[in-house]
């Protein structure tokens, strides 16, 4: 999810504390859980300046533009960027060797725990594991998010076998029962055909983190493909489809990552548009998206990708 941005400074002292005293009294306010069922239904839901997306049958309500953890910004701006109203974080056991999800705990312990959603993830590499090195995986994991539970619990980079593997059911199972994890998921980086049908189809999953990415945006055109509507050439869109019947959430990831390919994105790259909004508008124009995961390292970036929720037709 890297992006190759150009850095630009953090805004100085008193920008920041009259940005501070402004928000002052909706600073940190709780998770949007108060919507009415005709708000539900319209889909695309306001609270301040911030839209939030259903995610599928976890009935969350998560932010159209989530914060990726690998890596997470400072602690100052990772406060900022909550307060704008991102209410989902992605992370893992794997990113910063486990710094990521520290980070976060300290978030918790700062804000409160009911100020945002955190999705982290478990390993299966190789062959050594089992049902018991999950369990003792998700244990330290809570111990890092100082949590006693997590909003999205998901295999890491899932492989098809391991969808309905016995030991990965077992674990879940027990960890459920223990009330340490509240839904199921999974992140899918490569053949997302079977896997996510299999995924969708098995029913055990309640979300599915997907890589989302079709760009290339090097000076030359040479060799690169502009596609008018990736989603549907390469599948992806029947896969949506798919997840969408079974109410199964997606949340888009890897979405301003460099690729070898290129979806037309003249329609999204109106007026003063940059690039990377205009890749995320592409991503948030499917509905059945819930939302974007990208990094935000400093504040040019916090502001560019924030400032795309406001670009998205109602």
């Amino acid at each position: 999810m890297k992006k190759h941005k150009a850095k630009l400074s953090p805004p100085g002292r008193r920008d920041f504390l009259k940005k501070i005293f402004v928000g002052a009294l909706s600073f940190f306010t709780p998770l949007p859980k108060s919507f009415s069922k005709e708000q539900k239904d319209a889909g695309r839901l306001k609270k301040g300046q911030m839209y939030y997306r259903r995610l599928g049958r976890t009935e969350l309500f998560i932010s159209e533009i989530s914060l990726g953890g690998s890596p997470l910004p400072d602690q100052s701006l990772l406060h900022q960027i909550i307060e704008r109203g991102v209410n989902y974080i992605d992370t893992s056991c794997a990113y910063s060797n486990g710094n990521s999800e520290r980070q976060v705990g300290r978030l918790f312990k700062e804000i409160g725990r009911d100020k945002a959603y955190v999705g982290t993830k478990f390993k299966l590499d190789g062959k050594n594991w089992s049902e018991e090195s999950i369990i003792n995986s998700v244990d330290k994991s809570l111990e890092r998010l100082q949590t006693d539970y997590i909003d999205v619990l998901l295999i890491h980079g899932a492989e098809l076998e391991q969808l309905t593997d016995e030991r990965v059911l077992g674990a879940y199972e027990k960890l459920k029962g223990q009330g340490k994890y509240r839904f199921k998921g999974l992140s899918c980086h490569s053949d997302h055909n079977r896997i996510v049908r299999k995924a969708v189809d098995c029913g055990h999953y309640d979300m599915i983190m997907l890589g989302y990415n079709v760009f290339d945006i090097r000076g030359t055109e040479k060799g690169i493909k502009v596609y008018d509507d990736y989603l549907g050439e390469s599948g992806i869109s029947r896969l949506l489809g798919l997840a969408k019947a079974k109410d199964v959430g997606i949340i888009a990831m890897k979405t301003l990552k460099v690729g070898g390919r290129r979806q037309n994105l003249e329609k999204y790259k109106a007026g003063t548009t940059s690039i990377y909004q205009a890749m995320l508008k592409w991503v948030l124009d499917n509905r059945n998206v819930a939302s974007a995961a990208t990094e935000m390292l400093n504040y040019q970036q916090m502001e560019e990708d924030l400032g795309v929720v406001s670009m998205i037709l109602a």
